[in-house]
């Protein structure tokens, strides 16, 4: 790949992502009241199930991941996992 190729893959990406953002905005998504108070507790678990995965599958420089996360690591991960999982639920149509 090209540094050129990568430049253009970045702006398509941007422009999609611009396109959506355009759309959420226009419309202003609702998220369900017995949600809304939990937007915040959603967002970090998600913010960290992601941070921690990257770091689980790829390490660091200066991060090994079998030292760093264990079987509670494990849990906590899949704790969290399973009440975004409940939490998405709500938005399922019978």
């Amino acid at each position: 790949m090209t540094s050129d190729e990568l430049a253009r893959s970045y702006f398509s990406r941007a422009a999609k992502r611009m396109l959506a953002l355009r759309v959420l905005i226009e419309h202003r998504p609702k998220f369900p009241p017995a949600l809304q108070s939990e937007l915040d507790t959603l967002a970090e678990i998600s913010l960290r199930l992601r941070r921690d995965r990257e770091a689980a599958f790829y390490g660091d420089i200066d991060l090994i991941p079998e030292r760093v996360f264990d079987r509670d690591s494990a849990e906590r991960a899949m704790s969290g996992a399973q009440r975004v999982m409940a939490a998405v639920r709500l938005f399922e149509t019978p």
